[in-house]
């Protein structure tokens, strides 16, 4: 028996972008190989299917199309906070303090309210698990200061990355004319989480529900906006968002 190793799959499918990433699994030799000679066709206007190991694109159908990608910006949010909790500058155990500004991102959210004080694992979950608006930008100002240093450090790292069809506005992915990426940039993005920070980010994106504020007077239960995560097995993450 012979093992596939991992993919990275990008689809658009309709308005939506789903990102996934794939576990090992096996096939027989003969299974393998009419896997890799079949033509791949899928209606959505946009694909791409990488192997994780080697960074190798299988697939593609427009990855260069400029697009806005909502949600998935959240993806280089939490490649940024991984690397601070990584480099010991904060850590999951911390305790923010919510300002003003980041409960008031609206769309979706945990409600966090101004002055509360929250952890960074309970932020960091419900950023992968329900895609939280005020969480991102919360955490991003308790690593980087200000939620404009953390844009400005999103923008650096996607250079670093090369990243160089994308531009952020903003850490939530709210609409914006200059906030734009490529399948083919949030495939490299992601390449990164999972090669540098596997661990970390699949031990949330991974789970379908769970709770934030548990043991509260206020618990508030989170549901993964990826439901193929409960619905199909094997499947653990990545991130989805909707093109506007």
């Amino acid at each position: 028996m012979k093992k596939l190793k991992p993919f990275i799959i990008f689809t658009l499918i309709i308005s939506s972008i789903c990102t996934i990433f794939i576990p090992k699994y096996k096939i027989n030799a003969e299974e393998e190989q009419q896997e890799n000679t079949s033509q791949i066709s899928i209606e959505a206007p946009i694909g791409l299917l990488m192997e994780f190991s080697t960074g190798e694109i299988i697939y593609s159908k427009n990855i260069n199309e400029r697009k806005y990608p909502a949600s998935m910006t959240k993806m280089m949010g939490l490649f940024l906070i991984l690397e601070k909790i990584h480099d010991g500058s904060i850590s999951y155990e911390d305790i923010v303090t919510v300002s003003p500004n980041a409960s008031s991102m609206g769309g979706s959210q945990v409600f966090l309210e101004p002055g509360e004080q929250i952890s960074v694992n309970d932020l960091f979950k419900a950023i992968c698990i329900s895609s939280a608006n005020d969480a991102i930008v919360a955490l991003g100002e308790h690593a980087y200061g200000s939620e404009e240093n953390f844009i400005n450090s999103m923008n650096t790292t996607a250079k670093r990355l090369g990243m160089n069809d994308t531009n952020f506005v903003n850490p939530t992915g709210f609409h914006d004319p200059n906030h734009y990426t490529t399948a083919n940039d949030m495939a490299t993005l992601a390449l990164a989480l999972l090669t540098n920070y596997k661990d970390d980010i699949l031990k949330y994106t991974s789970m379908y529900e769970g709770y934030i504020r548990e043991n509260t007077e206020k618990p508030f239960w989170l549901v993964n906006t990826n439901k193929l995560v409960r619905f199909y097995e094997g499947m653990d993450g990545l991130k989805t968002g909707i093109l506007l």
